[in-house]
Order: C-alpha cells, then sequence, then structure tokens
C-alpha cells in the first residue's frame, strides 16, 4: 500500500491533534480541520492570523515568551501548557509543541496542539484537594 500526496493532506485534516504552520513572523500559513474546529473557523480564514492570537492572554504571553523564544534559539519546543481562546466556549487546555524547519528557502515552523482537558480537570480536581486538606493538617499539627 502506498499513500499519496492527497491522501496525506486527508490525514492532516482528520488528525486527532491540531496542526499549524507558521511563518517566521508568527502569521499562520494553514491550519487542519481539527484546529479549525476547535476555533469555530475554517482553516482558511485562520490563514494570516497571528498565532498567538490563538490563545487565551495569559497563555499569548507564554506562547511568545517560551515557545516562540525556544523556537528562535533552538529547533524544538516541547510540551508548553497554554489555553486556547475558543469564541464563546471556555478555554481549551493543549499541550503545544513546535518544530522550526527550513522549507523552500524558509524558515517555518510547525506546531501541534494536543488537547488534553480531561487530564487538567483531573489535575486541577487533584490540586484543589490537596489545598482544602492543608488547613485540616495544620489544625492537627498543632495538637
Amino acid at each position: 500500500m502506498s499513500i499519496g500526496p492527497v491522501e496525506l493532506a486527508d490525514f492532516w485534516d482528520l488528525s486527532p491533534s491540531g496542526h499549524a504552520v507558521v511563518d517566521d513572523h508568527g502569521i499562520i500559513l494553514a491550519a487542519n480541520r481539527t484546529l479549525a474546529n476547535w476555533m469555530a473557523r475554517p482553516p482558511a480564514a485562520m490563514v494570516g492570523s497571528p498565532a498567538s492570537e490563538l490563545f487565551k492572554p495569559a497563555a499569548r504571553v507564554l506562547y511568545l515568551a517560551l515557545l516562540a523564544y525556544r523556537l528562535a534559539v533552538g529547533s524544538r519546543a516541547e510540551e508548553i501548557h497554554l489555553e486556547l481562546d475558543i469564541p464563546d466556549a471556555s478555554p481549551l487546555p493543549v499541550l503545544c509543541s513546535g518544530r522550526r524547519i527550513r522549507y523552500q528557502g524558509a524558515h517555518l515552523i510547525l506546531l501541534t496542539l494536543q488537547e488534553f482537558s480531561r487530564k487538567h480537570a483531573l489535575e486541577k480536581e487533584l490540586l484543589e484537594a490537596s489545598q482544602s486538606r492543608e488547613p485540616l493538617l495544620g489544625q492537627r499539627d498543632k495538637r
């Protein structure tokens, strides 16, 4: 079995992860259907927008200061926890990884965004449970 370029493009759109190709100035050149669906926009409508605008304001700072910086000084950035700014919905927690490549003489960034809302909710629950036990443990130590 061989897979041709048309099928590869279909796989890009069917991926369970969001993907984007970003130029050296941080502008989206292409986005897959998964990312576009999360953002409630057609993929073509995302082209030309700054990738940083995908994220909530606090996550945008992390994207620019950490992920973009790591890609500027190196070729990879791995699993940065960010939140997508979903229109008319709750933010979507994602792990964002990037790779800087050279393609046809240009520097491009390949972004992969992996949703992890279930893990995020569990971590939040565990943190809240731990924080609610701290005062009780402090009272026990005073006895």
